[in-house]
């Protein structure tokens, strides 16, 4: 299958190429946590959420919240208030994959 997007000369807003300690899974318990930087963290978490949604390039306020856990109204103050970026198709607010991946790797 054939990427939509290319997302190799992506950089995560806001990366300084700072590390972030990942733990190991729970399986592996003589492993280290080990250090990886954000952009990695951030690669990671696109290409997790193009494999759980394939084809997918923009999500409902429902399809987001489910995403990240929160409440459909949670993710509609925080477009209101301008801390979420969305893409208006009408009158109808969506959230971008890249969007979604920023969040889900740098929190709001």
């Amino acid at each position: 299958m054939s990427t939509l997007i290319n997302f190799d000369n992506y950089k995560a807003p806001k990366s300084t190429g700072r590390e972030v300690l990942v733990p190991s899974s729970d399986v592996d318990t003589d492993l280290q946590p080990s250090k990886v930087e954000v952009d990695d963290v951030f690669r990671i978490t696109i290409d997790v959420l193009i494999k759980n949604n394939p084809g997918k390039t923009l999500f409902s306020l429902k399809e987001a919240a489910e995403q990240l856990t929160v409440g459909e109204e949670f993710i509609r103050r925080r477009i209101k208030s301008g801390e979420i970026k969305a893409t208006y198709l009408g009158d109808k607010p969506f959230i971008n994959i890249v969007e979604l991946a920023r969040i889900i790797t740098e929190g709001i």
